[in-house]
């Protein structure tokens, strides 16, 4: 864009003649006739008008457009319109200079149109092989153009300075943007007779170079622009030839200055319409302020109980409960806020409303009204009804319960959750989820020897040698397991052990079902039911040596998709799903043990008892320290009647435990809360004997003769020893731990 050029005529025949700066006098090419420039300085601002705006706007119309505007506003004061007090109110005259006139603008631009193109891109996928495939993009085609563009322009810009001093820009919004809701004649003293009018004080030039010019240059722009086609359009350029005239016109102005709370307030309208008014900042209720902001009070209580729900997660987003409680809070603590700002601003704007009604009716006429229009004015000077939510005065009441109320619905789903999470982690180390609820017996258990049931079998399946003598003693009549059990306690007091005491049989409600364990597992529950931990460790040993070979690592990432869902069925309680998923996991990975305790968790939590023990066997003789598959293989006998079984089960797994306080800390708990009458007998049992079940050695050694096994259970409960088997109780801890991080990070990654 570029500026205009002024153009003027000959003198002596009227042709055109270009204006260039500097220059004093333009000879005409045509007629040789000098035409005289006059200099700025020459120019008059005394001169008088040429035009004036007639004033339309009388002083009540005035007065009522500015208490119209007092009335508006969100936070205006409710008794400004009762309390503002007018100290001026004036109607006067101002100049201006108005050029009119006609342009000539050459321009040019590029106009784009847009076109779809088709194409090919090459991508690569998960399996890094590149195919093909279709894609569109959006192009521009560009093309320059050019044109011719005329039309008129007239402008209107401030010839004084009194306008300026007001920071409210009142030249350029009254003035230049005069509504001429008056009309537009010439200038005669009568009109400006009684008001008062401003000398100029800026030369016509001066005013068109410093704002008029700049006013042109926009209308010539819009012109120019109305040529736009295609879809985009850029590189607008344009230079321009003007032919323009001057004239003096003076334009009305309104002005009203109001008090209010010891502070003045100016208030200026064009005297042609009261549509444009440009006034200062209103005074506010800053008590009305107040009240709205602590209405949000609920909303910064939920986003806090949010932003520590998401810390407590460890800034991981994907771990926030998927609730819709949690979210409802914080959107309801919102809506209320919103709600209460909307019921304040509205009824104070309603009792504005009311007061200015009050006032149009007191200064109205009524005689000449009608009933009816004399009736609705009446109605509208009702005062309105303060809503119940507007009502600050009951903030110290309804803030605190709202906040309240919303705090407890977005922290609730995350407590509850970190409730489950550590249940969980209590009972980790049995490698079963937080809500399982095993119970053991009432009863008072000494050392006694396991005495099977005649309906508890060994497991039918190729065993070692000591397996298969182990499975022998374990299917004798219970008679010869106690006299075994006194054999045993009549050694234990020739060798000076402490005198044990005598056995008590335990109660189970749930009837025995007919079950089959596998030898080499019973081999350890005879050895711990007759508390030699010695031949514990060796026969724990030899379950390992009697298990197959490794088994080889599958599908592992398949294997621990599903050992996710599975916990997740677990959670939710549907079994049924969760032995589905783990069958699928263990079918996928056979190697991984974690799924298989899993699965037999499951299976005993279904009801599935010879199931759950076939799979947590095939646990041990693969991980005969196991505790958690030891816990586990205790529930199911437990559940299925077998209490003696049971018991010696949990007190192996209170032996090969790697944090003894937390086991004990679960048996009380089980024994107190237990879901079963069995289980919290079992666990009532192994916690009161728990003392005397010494912490397992790291390793136990592959083949020791008799002779010198007995030895060992001295030499656990030993200082020495303890702090020598303390180093695999730490590894175990830590591998322990490791399984357990894992299994949070999957069930989160799952939700």
């Amino acid at each position: 864009m570029e500026a205009t050029e002024l153009k003027l005529l000959c003198s002596g025949c009227g042709a055109n003649l270009e204006y260039s700066a500097g220059a004093r006098a333009l000879k005409c090419v045509y007629c040789a006739a000098v035409t005289e420039i006059p200099r700025a300085e020459d120019e008059e601002v005394d001169e008088p008008p040429n035009q004036v705006v007639t004033l339309t706007v009388s002083r009540s119309q005035l007065e009522d457009a500015v208490f119209q505007h007092l009335a508006e506003g969100k936070y205006t004061p409710d008794n400004l319109l009762e309390h503002a007090t007018f100290t001026k109110v004036e109607q006067f005259f101002v100049p201006a200079y108005a050029f009119t006139g006609t342009y000539e603008a050459q321009w040019t631009a590029s106009f784009g149109y847009d076109r779809t193109e088709h194409y090919t891109d090459y991508v690569r996928d998960s399996n890094g092989r590149t195919r093909p495939v279709a894609k569109t993009k959006t192009v521009t085609d560009w093309r320059p153009v050019n044109g011719t563009d005329t039309g008129d322009f007239r402008v209107l810009t401030y010839g004084g300075s009194q306008l300026n001093e007001s920071s409210l820009n009142l030249p350029a919004r009254l003035i230049e943007r005069c509504v001429m809701g008056g009309d537009v004649v010439d200038y005669s003293p009568s009109f400006t007779s009684g008001f008062e009018v401003e000398a100029y004080s800026v030369r016509p030039n001066d005013a068109y170079s410093g704002r008029g010019q700049e006013l042109v240059n926009g209308v010539i722009e819009v012109g120019v622009r109305r040529h736009a086609q295609g879809d985009r359009q850029k590189d607008w350029h344009w230079k321009a030839t003007t032919r323009k005239r001057t004239s003096r016109i003076l334009v009305p102005v309104c002005h009203v200055i109001y008090e209010y709370d010891g502070q003045s307030f100016n208030v200026w309208l064009d005297g042609t319409s009261t549509a444009n008014l440009v006034a200062d900042a209103a005074p506010e209720d800053h008590s009305r302020k107040r009240a709205v902001r602590v209405g949000f009070i609920p909303v910064a209580v939920s986003a806090a109980g949010l932003v520590g729900a998401f810390v407590s997660t460890s800034g991981t987003m994907s771990r926030l409960p998927e609730s819709p409680l949690m979210w409802a809070g914080f959107v309801g603590a919102l809506l209320f806020g919103a709600a209460r700002r909307h019921a304040i601003l509205s009824y104070s704007m309603k009792l504005r409303k009311a007061i200015l009604a009050q006032r149009k009716l007191d200064t109205t006429n009524t005689a000449n009204v009608d009933d009816a229009a004399r009736l609705a004015m009446v109605e509208a000077c009702k005062r309105p009804d303060r809503p119940w939510l507007a009502g600050t005065a009951k903030d110290a009441v309804s803030l605190p319960i709202a906040s309240v109320i919303a705090l407890t619905a977005v922290l609730t789903p995350r407590v509850h959750q970190a409730i489950s999470e550590h249940r969980e982690v209590q009972y980790a180390s049995y490698s079963a989820p937080a809500y399982q609820s095993s119970t053991t017996s009432n009863e008072t258990t000494g050392q006694q020897a396991l005495a099977p049931a005649q309906n508890i079998a060994p497991a039918q399946e190729p065993a070692p040698q000591a397996a298969q003598q182990a499975s022998t003693t374990a299917t004798e009549p219970v008679q010869q397991a106690d006299a075994d059990a006194a054999a045993s306690q009549t050694n234990q007091q020739a060798s000076g052990a402490p005198e044990q005491p005598v056995p008590q049989t335990a109660q189970v409600q749930t009837p025995s079902q007919q079950i089959t364990v596998a030898a080499p597992v019973l081999a350890v529950l005879n050895a711990a039911a007759q508390n030699d931990w010695a031949a514990v460790d060796l026969a724990a040993d030899n379950l390992k040596d009697s298990g197959a070979s490794n088994v080889a690592h599958g599908d592992r990432a398949g294997a621990r998709t599903a050992n996710v869902e599975g916990k997740a069925a677990l959670q939710a309680q549907n079994y049924a799903s969760a032995v589905e998923a783990f069958r699928r996991g263990v079918a996928a990975d056979p190697a991984d043990i974690e799924l298989l305790n899993n699965l037999g968790y499951a299976l005993e939590e279904s009801g599935q008892q010879q199931d759950a023990i076939d799979a947590i066997s095939n646990v041990l003789v693969r991980a005969p320290r196991r505790t958690a598959a030891w816990a586990n293989l205790a529930s199911s006998l437990a559940e299925s009647g077998h209490l003696p079984e049971a018991k010696a089960a949990m007190s192996v797994a209170v032996h090969y435990t790697g944090n003894r306080d937390r086991t004990l800390a679960f048996l009380q708990e089980q024994a107190a809360n237990g879901k079963s009458d069995a289980i919290r007998q079992m666990s009532a049992a192994v916690s009161q004997q728990a003392l005397t079940i010494p912490v397992a050695a790291a390793a136990a050694p592959k083949a020791i003769p008799q002779a010198q096994q007995a030895p060992k259970v001295a030499q656990a409960s030993h200082p020495v020893a303890r702090m020598q088997s303390s180093e695999g109780d730490e590894a175990y801890v830590r591998n322990m731990n490791k399984q357990l991080e894992q299994q949070l990070k999957d069930l989160g990654q799952s939700k």
